[in-house]
């Protein structure tokens, strides 16, 4: 059973002035302290200037900050079986210290430590490493950030050393790691001069997980022919983790690996590959700027961007989306206390030609993609299949008005005009007016929403003055309103 913590109530004055700390192995120093030694192998314990006591764990129920400049000794130095906690933050000094964070050793007996901070890890200068483990067998974890020199995090020896990092990871190269060890980043691994990761071949191979990686990810390994260090791209060695900040993402049906590293398990993916995501029912998936496409059995798929950062979300989809999906209508929505005959289509059905069968040949000829004339409309492309004119606005650019303006005039008659839209559509002045010059033209309107193309119909003739706002626009709420969305 744990001793009593015995904690030592000095002000942070007495603490980095010249009191000594007393604490006993095993137990809690609590305030800050300038450095901390424990050494399983000899059973010592040193902490700042203090003289040693025997054993081999430690909390430190504070921070560790080193602002000696002289001192030389590393700011945290864990060996040969111990445990050391510290609870806040480790900043190293400006010194020459031999790194911030310090785990394991050279020898046989240096390994099987087991270290966690609650705090960042940050070196006090360039020249040093924010955390370097050597030796076997070693658990850390850093809920925050870890911030080096030359590595912020150096795995130069060893093997089956498992690290956790709550944060991100920066330094000139963000991590160096080689053999059979494992280190997941929950943030982003940033090399401030061009590689974020960097692996030494060896033997064995290294699992790394990562949530993003800002830089190259390289692999080396030294050619005694040249006696030069030879690099190729090594980005398929990185499993990128899946984040989901939602229940309703209720798993992934392929694509994704999931590893455990020091005992938490996460969902990967690697670069490039597609993850085909489950949701629960009514909802639908995104992923930030990443596009997501909802598939035919109700899964989404993305594909994991170079670098990875991939967040999953799920979001209900709108009630009248909701209900239109379910029950299958795309009918617009008749409030029978207004009068009908605005609802009703100012135009006569027209009337079929004799040549119907010779029309119905050519509808199925203009099913080959091939086979549709192209007529080119602003940097756009515009396809006419029979009486049907399809293609793509942005209601956010300036020509946006003016552009579905023209498309109207040009729609053939009787025709239906089916607009591709990237943003909420709105319908204003002009375009209301030049659909009641047409009033044989039927207008679709398709947007994407969470990864699934929902389509309004507005049937010809309709009477859409009614609708219009103070502001002379009908705004997309309002469409969706009167005309209840279908899901293709």
């Amino acid at each position: 059973m744990k001793k009593k913590i015995i904690a030592i109530l000095l002000s942070v004055s007495l603490v980095l002035a010249t009191s000594a700390i007393a604490f006993a192995a095993d137990e809690t120093v609590a305030g800050d302290v300038e450095h901390v030694s424990v050494d399983g192998e000899t059973k010592t314990i040193e902490v700042d200037d203090n003289s040693p006591v025997e054993g081999n764990s430690l909390v430190i129920d504070g921070n560790v900050t080193t602002s000696d400049e002289e001192y030389s000794g590393g700011s945290v130095k864990v060996s040969g079986g111990s445990t050391l906690e510290v609870t806040g933050d480790v900043t190293g000094g400006s010194g020459d210290a031999s790194n911030t964070v310090a785990v394991g050793g050279c020898t046989d007996e240096s390994g099987n430590n087991t270290v966690e901070i609650g705090g960042n890890v940050t070196a006090g200068n360039d020249i040093v490493d924010a955390l370097q483990v050597n030796g076997d067998n070693n658990k850390v974890t850093i809920d925050g950030n870890v911030k080096g020199g030359p590595y912020g995090i150096a795995i130069e020896e060893g093997e089956n050393n498992e690290i956790v990092i709550g944060g991100d990871v920066e330094g000139k190269s963000g991590i160096m790691i080689m053999g059979d060890n494992k280190v997941a980043v929950e943030g982003t691994v940033k090399g401030t001069q061009g590689t974020a990761i960097s692996i030494y071949e060896s033997e064995s191979e290294p699992t790394i997980l990562a949530f993003k990686t800002d830089g190259e990810v390289k692999s080396y390994r030294f050619d005694d022919s040249t006696s030069d260090f030879v690099y190729s791209d090594a980005s398929d060695k990185v499993n990128y983790i899946l984040v989901k900040e939602s229940d309703k993402i209720t798993g992934y049906e392929s694509g994704s690996t999931p590893y455990t590293v020091n005992g938490k398990t996460y969902d990967t993916a690697k670069e490039g590959a597609s993850v085909v995501i489950k949701v629960a029912e009514g909802y639908g998936v995104k992923a930030g700027t990443i596009e997501v496409t909802k598939n035919a059995d109700g899964t989404f798929t993305l594909v994991v961007p170079k670098g990875g950062g991939v967040t999953i979300t799920a979001e209900a989809i709108q009630e009248a989306v909701k209900e239109a999906e379910e029950n299958g209508k795309g009918e617009a929505k008749v409030d029978d206390n207004k009068d009908k005959s605005e609802k009703k289509p100012d135009v006569k059905p027209t009337k079929k030609s004799d040549n119907s069968k010779q029309d119905d040949d050519d509808d199925d000829n203009n099913s080959n993609p091939a086979a549709i004339p192209q007529l080119s409309a602003g940097s756009k492309t515009v396809a006419t299949l029979g009486n049907v004119t399809r293609t793509t606005v942005d209601p956010s650019s300036g020509n946006y008005s003016a552009r579905v303006v023209e498309l109207i005039a040009n729609v053939p008659a009787g025709g239906t005009l089916n607009l591709d839209i990237t943003s909420s559509a709105y319908l204003d002045t002009a375009i209301i007016n030049a659909l009641a010059a047409r009033s044989d033209v039927s207008l679709n309107l398709t947007v994407n929403y969470l990864g699934v193309p929902f389509t309004l119909s507005i049937p010809a003739g309709y009477n859409l003055l009614a609708l219009m706002g103070a502001d002379g626009k009908i705004d997309f709420a309002k469409l969706i309103e009167t005309f209840p969305p279908k899901a293709k």
